[in-house]
């Protein structure tokens, strides 16, 4: 069924376990993490990262995905992510969005605030959830080394004047690590978490070892984000169908193959996560 974020909370909050999203590029990747969110009664999150609303506008991702919701018995949320144009926000709600990031974490704290703060009035108008960010988590892709960590007093702030239902925090976390090689910083997150009451996200899950997971689990952390563990999936699955047949061509096909492999990738990343 599709729900919001903030309706999935419960499932969460104080129970030892955290609430995955799946960054997903299209209907294999969808079908795949439904699968494995079905097989372990998890609730999840389908989400549209910025490239993937840069290459399918969320008007048009956004029907498909939610008729995929609706027609689970799991719970899922499908959730625009890292989104900086209130536009694009609005058109992604009206396409069937049930969740929606504003990324304003490269502006000065105060800009951050109102631009978060007017995505949120877009949010409540469709009953939709709202995640910010504050501080800036590196993309190793882009090689960018500056990080910025989250000020707690910053996130307190944030917090109270956004009325966000989740915050993304810059705590040692890395997007689009290949390796799990990432370590949180649990004094600075701990400081964060004394200073709000805020639920807390964590992005670039991808990039960390097992143990801070599970650690992180002990905290209040509700939410991790999951991108780069099912690329790296499909990629290597269909590598090897490639190599076993170099002749094939059927798309067809060579997804009916590559979609369990994602899906393997989504449950292993559902029981660490504490499902």
């Amino acid at each position: 069924m599709r729900v919001s974020l903030k309706e999935m909370l419960p499932d969460a909050v104080g129970r030892n376990r955290v609430i995955c999203g799946f960054n997903v590029f299209g209907y294999e990747d969808a079908v795949a993490v439904i699968e494995a969110a079905e097989e372990k009664e998890a609730p999840i999150l389908l989400m549209v990262n910025r490239a993937m609303a840069d290459f399918m506008p969320p008007d048009l991702c956004g029907p498909m995905l939610s008729r995929l919701a609706e027609r689970s018995s799991a719970r899922i949320a499908v959730h625009l992510d890292h989104a900086w144009d209130l536009t694009v926000i609005e058109r992604a709600l009206d396409g069937g969005f049930s969740s929606v990031m504003y990324d304003g974490s490269k502006k000065p704290l105060a800009e951050n605030i109102e631009l978060t703060a007017r995505a949120g009035v877009l949010a409540d108008r469709y009953g939709a959830s709202l995640e910010g960010e504050v501080g800036t988590i590196p993309y190793s892709d882009l090689g960018e080394t500056e990080v910025e960590m989250t000020d707690p007093s910053e996130a307190a702030r944030f917090g109270e004047e956004t009325g966000v239902d989740v915050l993304a925090v810059s705590v040692g976390n890395i997007h689009r690590l290949t390796t799990p090689t990432a370590k949180i910083d649990f004094s600075r997150l701990g400081e964060i978490e004394k200073a709000t009451s805020i639920p807390l996200v964590i992005h670039g899950v991808s990039g960390l070892p097992e143990t801070e997971i599970r650690a992180l689990l002990q905290t209040g952390v509700v939410k991790f984000n999951i991108g780069t563990r099912l690329r790296m999936a499909f990629g290597k699955r269909l590598q090897i169908e490639f190599n076993n047949d170099p002749g094939q061509f059927d798309r067809l096909q060579l997804m009916k193959k590559v979609i369990p492999a994602m899906k393997n990738a989504a449950v292993e990343s559902l029981i660490v996560t504490g499902w």
